[in-house]
């Protein structure tokens, strides 16, 4: 079966640190951030592995290490995250593709409209702009 939009845990994860570092110099306890966002150490040191690979994060290890952001949070997406996270899925129906490819129906083809404007939403939403908004108390509805 074809998940509907199945952002998962390791999306939410690399936003919330991301933002959660937005305008600090200092380096952030990655065990402190997960304690306060009430995660897994664990899932978080494997979403932060994949930010550092990335260049989205730099490290240092340590009592005294943590992460911070390698680049200016208007340069990075909340889509580059998600496709550092997130497992490719596949086109189609909510039927397994044996019974229908999903070219046709009206489900598929429904999918793949709104699964395209959720592309484009988070291609244009910068980490920089969810700490914004966060900081403003604003919840903007996002343009479509």
């Amino acid at each position: 079966m074809n998940r509907i939009f199945g952002l998962s845990e390791g999306l939410s994860i690399a936003v919330h640190l991301c933002v959660k570092v937005v305008g600090t110099t200092d380096f952030s306890s990655t065990r402190i951030v997960a304690e306060e966002m009430g995660l897994s150490s664990h899932h978080m040191a494997k979403v932060v592995q994949k930010l550092v690979k990335a260049g989205i994060l730099e490290s240092v290890r340590g009592a005294q290490g943590g992460v911070r952001l390698a680049k200016s949070a208007a340069e990075i997406s909340v889509y580059d995250l998600f496709l550092l996270t997130e497992e490719p899925e596949r086109e189609g129906c909510l039927l397994p593709c044996e019974v229908c490819p999903g070219k046709r129906c009206f489900l598929g083809r429904w999918l793949a409209k709104e699964k395209s404007r959720l592309t484009a939403i988070m291609r244009r939403t910068t980490v920089d702009a969810v700490a914004r908004s966060l900081k403003n108390g604003h919840n903007k509805k996002v343009k479509e």
